[in-house]
């Protein structure tokens, strides 16, 4: 019972570990891509871009505080939720058509289309939803959620150190056993 019950703290501890791990690097990468290309409006991983949702606009499909991670593509049909810079912000609204390369849209919440986008100004299609996640990510892109990000991996690495530290035995040779080797 008790092995079963240190292997399970041992499994969720690795987990732990694993999912701060990537989130810091996540973040890293993110805001590398970021000072590398600031022209690019979302930078990207592997095709990837993520945002936050901060408007009621896409109520109920999308809220605020939504994480939604979107990709480019070589083409989109009506109902996608695409994500299109108009003027020095981001929009993600639903695409209603595709008319002369530009796409008209409209937020599932907004009476009213917007004006038209042209393609090269839409960032990429809604791939994934996770709710209420972007508040998290917000918080851990401030200087205070980087800081704590990173204080607890150091903590993660640090607490087995120091266990194991006390607990450590020197490896002891048995006499006469197959390393005597006296003269």
């Amino acid at each position: 019972m008790k092995k079963a019950i240190h292997f399970m703290g041992r499994l969720a501890y690795r987990a732990i570990y694993l999912a701060f791990s990537l989130l810091l690097i996540l973040s890293l990468l993110s805001l590398g891509a970021q000072m590398i290309s600031p022209e690019k409006a979302l930078p990207g991983i592997l095709g990837y871009s993520q945002l936050v949702v901060i408007s009621g606009s896409m109520q109920p499909a999308i809220d605020p505080g939504d994480l939604l991670v979107i990709r480019q593509q070589a083409s989109y049909q009506p109902g996608d939720i695409l994500t299109f810079i108009d003027g020095q912000s981001l929009v993600t609204h639903r695409l209603l058509a595709i008319q002369d390369g530009t796409a008209l849209t409209r937020g599932d919440a907004n009476n009213t289309d917007d004006a038209q986008v042209a393609l090269e100004d839409v960032q990429g299609r809604m791939v994934l939803r996770v709710p209420k996640l972007g508040h998290f990510v917000l918080y851990l892109r401030s200087s205070q959620g980087m800081l704590m990000l990173t204080a607890v991996l150091v903590l993660l690495l640090a607490v087995p150190l120091i266990i194991r530290g006390g607990s450590h035995k020197p490896k002891t040779h048995k006499e006469g056993g197959d390393d005597a080797h006296d003269a």
